[in-house]
């Protein structure tokens, strides 16, 4: 059964209900649906409850009188956002730490012979296991501090 794609008109032989893509376009779509919503722009979104598309900064549907929520999900735009800041720091004061060790570590072990060994392979994993675990840390309290953060969106939500 020929029917014409709803995206460029050109006729395809399918099956009514069938969905595939279009021989021409490359768009897909189901044949014999009439219905078909085109893409959304980045300036868009669709409304909760009647799924009309309308514009992203709007705060009522103009069609049905929906109202959108205001809440920031973005975690940078709330009250965690100086923490996510100090956290990013740890993060990178454990990975200097880390490299630190193993440079003064390295000097240490091969510089000094025999009487360094001991000396420079402490320095090496203590001084490693210090800043991955400020990494560690630094990870934890991100994931922390987001995970509380959405529980907070949600719970205002309700």
């Amino acid at each position: 059964m020929k029917m014409k794609c709803p995206h460029c008109k050109h006729e395809n032989e399918a099956e009514r209900g069938e969905l595939r893509r279009c021989d021409k376009c490359g768009k897909a779509y189901e044949h014999g649906k009439k219905d078909i919503k085109p893409p959304l722009q980045l300036s868009e979104k669709r409304c909760a409850q009647c799924l009309e598309k309308v514009n992203i900064k709007a705060s009522v549907c103009k069609y049905c009188g929906y109202r959108f929520d205001a809440l920031a999900v973005d975690i940078e735009e709330t009250q965690y956002a100086n923490g996510l800041s100090v956290a990013k720091i740890t993060g990178f004061i454990g990975y200097g730490v880390a490299i630190l060790a193993l440079l003064v570590g390295g000097i240490i072990l091969f510089g000094s012979g025999k009487a360094g060994l001991a000396v420079g392979a402490g320095v090496i994993i203590g001084g490693f296991i210090t800043g991955l675990n400020l990494v560690l840390i630094s990870h934890l309290s991100k994931a922390v501090m987001k995970t509380a953060d959405y529980c907070r969106i949600i719970a205002e939500k309700e």
